[in-house]
């Protein structure tokens, strides 16, 4: 074999060896995440919306770990639709505890998100909630909303 050949060889064992490290940190990431997750599932009251109307996410979270945590928040984010920042309007980030101790839950939050916009006959986005622990993601869940 040639000397480009080798190293081509090595590269390719050099790249494959980063991406087991690095998955390897990425999977123990997960693992270590806190254990707060949503308590009953969060819900959505209207799922088709008119301009000028809101619609209320209501989401509570859990403490299922060992440990007290600080800085328990909820996030909404759409992660399908267009131009939603004129069309939508919601806080990005809902204090849900600043102190979240083990077996506890979190107060109810009620999260309102408006429509402002119409674009065509019907606008569709999903929307995506996530609770932080920390600024780290434990729990997600998405919902369809349509402004009509």
């Amino acid at each position: 074999m040639s000397a480009n050949t080798y190293g081509k060889i090595a590269v390719v064992a050099v790249l494959a060896l980063a991406g087991l490290i690095i998955g390897a940190q990425f999977v123990d990431s997960l693992q270590n995440a806190p254990n707060v997750k949503f308590f009953r599932a969060p819900t959505i009251s209207e799922t088709e919306l008119p301009v000028d109307f809101s619609s209320i996410i209501t989401v509570t979270a859990r403490n299922n770990d060992e440990q007290t945590f600080s800085n328990v928040d909820a996030r909404i984010s759409v992660v399908n639709g267009a131009n939603w920042e004129e069309h939508l309007e919601f806080p990005q980030i809902t204090r849900l505890a600043d102190g979240l101790e083990p077996g506890k839950t979190t107060k109810t939050a009620d999260i309102p998100i408006t429509a402002r916009k119409l674009s065509g006959t019907e606008t569709p986005f999903v929307v995506k909630l996530e609770i932080l622990v920390d600024g780290q993601k434990t729990d997600e869940k998405t919902f369809d909303l349509t402004i009509k």
